[in-house]
């Protein structure tokens, strides 16, 4: 088992104990499969990005509570830029570090993402009520959301309802794009 498969076992294993939530109710919760969750806890699965967002939705946590290793908390000096590495899950065009981790109350999160050039991800629609911050720190990014693309160059932001159908695209053929990405929760 990777260190990145325990990493996702025990934070769902933790998660599923917190709610005394059976493989059955945390399913019905996620739109997860009970099979698929089995294996993740099992550590013989790594979600993909869609289904970290599911599980995310689902137990009604921030993303990164998901791709944490350890807890941090508001003040933790750990939470610096660059204490977390990369986390690229599986068929993902993006690699995703925790900057800020999800902080319950400030109900948000910031992440640092890199998409791979030519990279495209679509997401499903968040929870009710998500916005997302975008600012690009190098390259070209298109940001699709309100039903239309919008191009985005270095020191470029975007704010836009995460609780609808959103996508990326990385516009470089041979460069990454990276952006810092705060998510708002209601």
């Amino acid at each position: 088992m990777s260190a990145i498969q325990q990493q996702f076992a025990t934070r769902l294993k933790a998660l599923r104990a917190e709610r005394r939530w059976s493989l059955d109710r945390a399913a019905t919760e996620t739109g997860v499969s009970k099979a698929m969750l089995g294996q993740i806890e099992r550590g013989e699965s790594s979600p993909t990005l869609t289904t970290l967002w599911r599980l995310a939705k689902g137990y009604g946590v921030g993303f990164s509570t998901l791709i944490e290793p350890v807890e941090k908390g508001l003040n933790n000096d750990d939470a610096a830029i660059g204490s977390v590495s990369r986390v690229t899950p599986e068929e993902s065009a993006l690699a995703v570090k925790t900057i800020l981790p999800f902080a319950a109350e400030l109900h948000s999160e910031l992440l640092d993402v890199e998409m791979e050039p030519g990279g495209l991800r679509e997401s499903d629609a968040h929870r009710s009520g998500v916005i997302e911050c975008i600012l690009v720190q190098s390259g070209e990014l298109s940001v699709f959301s309100d039903d239309q693309w919008h191009r985005l160059r270095t020191g470029d932001a975007h704010r836009f309802r995460a609780d609808q159908s959103h996508a990326y695209r990385n516009e470089s053929p041979d460069k990454p794009a990276r952006f810092l990405n705060v998510l708002v929760y209601p």
